[in-house]
């Protein structure tokens, strides 16, 4: 399950929220879907304990920092 999204753009991570929330909500009776929190430093995604993987879809130069940072914090990557 897509719990949270992250971007430093407000309107990526705005339709990324929406993406989230509307594939759950048809996927449920009535239309309800989960909500998906949004975070614009990928570092508050890291300290959740309710997150245990990470997909980073970001331009090459921050995968390696960001995954270092996602693996110290004991979460499953995707790249």
């Amino acid at each position: 399950q897509v719990v949270a999204v992250c971007d430093v753009d407000r309107w990526r991570m705005e339709q990324a929220r929406q993406l989230v929330e509307g594939h759950y909500a048809s996927q449920s009776p009535g239309g309800k879907g989960k909500s998906c929190s949004t975070h614009d430093d990928f570092r508050d995604i890291l300290t959740r304990k309710d997150i245990d993987a990470v997909m980073i879809a970001t331009p090459d130069h921050w995968h390696v920092p960001m995954g270092m940072l996602a693996a110290g914090a004991g979460k499953a990557i995707c790249m």
